[in-house]
C-alpha cells in the first residue's frame, strides 16, 4: 500500500500483521479512523485492523500479544516498532448505558461490521493491496465534508451519546456540516449526554478545541444546546447571550493551544477563577492543564484590576 515516506514503517508492519492473518485463512482489512485521515491526505500515528479471525486465533497467530479487550473481540498486536488493535468482525446487541453493548457476536461478514459504527466517514475499511470498502457511501460524504449516521441516526445515539460530540468534532475538523437526518437526532437525543462519563466528555472537548478550527466547533456546538445536558458544571459552558458569541470566536481563533483557548472560552463565557476552576476539575483535567488553564485567568484578572 502507498503512503507517506513517514509512515511506511507503520503500513509496513500493518501489512506483515494483516498477511499473516491472510495466510492462515482469515479476512483482515484497516478500519477506522487511518482510512479517513488516509483519504484526507491527513497524518496517521496508528492504524487499526478488523478481522474474520476470533480473538483466541489471534493470540495463537502471533508471538506477542496482549488481550486488551476480550470481551469485545480486541487484541493488541506488538510488532518491532508498533502496536496494533486487531478485533474480530461483530454485531452488537442493544446499548442500556449509552455507552456499551450489552452482548457482542463474533461474526464474519466485514459489512455487518462497518455497519454498527457512528458515521459514514469511519465506516470504510482498505485490503492489503488498498483497495477500499464502502459500502455506506463514506467517500462521497467525506469529499462533501458531510457528517452522516450509519443507518439510523437516533440509534446510533441511543447506542454512545457521546457520538454527538464526536459528530460536532469531526464537522469542525473537515470545516463541514452534520446532514440534516442526524442534526435533526442529535436535537432528539441531547439530553442522554448526561449518561457520559465526565473524562470522555473532556477528550472529546479537548480535541475540539486543539483542532484546526475550534470556533467552528464550539459555535456549532452552542447552536445544539448540547452541553446544557451534559453532567453539571458543564452547562455553562453552553454559551454566552447571543451578542457575545462574535468576540468569543474571534478569541477562540486568535490564540494557540488547546489550553489558551479553554481559557480564552472561559473568559469570554464570563467565568470567574471559581466557576472556572469548578469547570476543569470536574473535566477531571491534568494538574498541568488546570494550572495552564487558571493561570490565564488569573492574569487576565490582575491585568483588568490594573495590577
Amino acid at each position: 500500500m502507498k503512503c507517506h515516506p513517514e509512515e511506511e514503517l507503520l503500513y509496513a508492519e500493518a501489512e506483515q500483521v494483516m498477511r499473516h492473518l491472510l495466510d492462515a485463512g482469515h479476512e483482515a482489512y484497516i478500519v477506522g479512523g487511518s482510512v479517513r485521515d488516509r483519504l484526507l491526505g491527513r497524518p496517521i500515528g496508528d492504524i487499526d485492523i478488523a478481522t474474520s479471525a476470533l480473538p483466541e486465533q489471534v493470540t495463537a497467530l502471533f508471538r506477542r500479544v496482549v488481550p486488551t479487550g476480550l470481551a469485545h473481540g480486541t487484541v493488541t498486536v506488538v510488532m518491532d516498532h508498533y502496536t496494533y488493535e486487531v478485533t474480530t468482525f461483530r454485531k452488537e446487541s442493544a446499548y442500556e448505558d449509552h455507552r456499551r453493548p450489552e452482548e457482542v457476536e463474533f461474526i464474519d461478514d466485514l459489512e455487518e461490521d462497518l455497519r454498527r459504527r457512528d458515521f459514514t466517514i469511519n465506516a470504510m475499511a482498505l485490503d492489503i493491496e488498498g483497495r477500499l470498502r464502502d459500502p455506506f457511501g463514506g467517500r462521497d460524504d467525506l469529499e462533501r465534508r458531510l457528517i452522516r449516521c450509519v443507518g439510523d441516526p437516533e440509534t446510533r445515539f441511543r447506542e454512545d451519546a457521546l457520538r454527538m460530540l464526536r459528530g460536532v468534532r469531526f464537522a469542525s475538523l473537515l470545516g463541514g456540516r452534520i446532514a440534516k437526518s442526524t442534526w435533526r437526532a442529535l436535537l432528539r437525543q441531547r439530553e442522554t449526554l448526561g449518561y457520559v462519563a465526565m473524562e470522555r466528555v473532556r477528550d472529546e472537548l479537548w480535541k475540539l478545541t486543539a483542532g484546526a478550527d475550534p470556533a467552528r466547533g464550539w459555535a456549532m456546538l452552542a447552536r445544539s444546546g448540547l452541553l446544557r445536558y451534559a453532567k453539571e458544571p458543564l452547562g455553562a459552558l453552553a454559551g454566552p447571550a447571543p451578542d457575545g458569541w462574535p468576540r468569543l470566536l474571534c478569541a477562540l481563533g486568535s490564540v494557540a493551544g488547546p489550553e489558551l483557548r479553554f481559557a480564552a472560552l472561559l473568559l469570554g463565557l464570563a467565568a470567574g477563577e471559581a466557576e472556572a476552576k469548578r469547570i476543569v476539575q470536574a473535566l477531571r483535567f491534568s494538574g498541568a492543564q488546570q494550572d495552564a488553564v487558571l493561570g490565564v485567568l488569573r492574569a487576565e484578572a490582575r491585568l483588568a484590576a490594573g495590577g
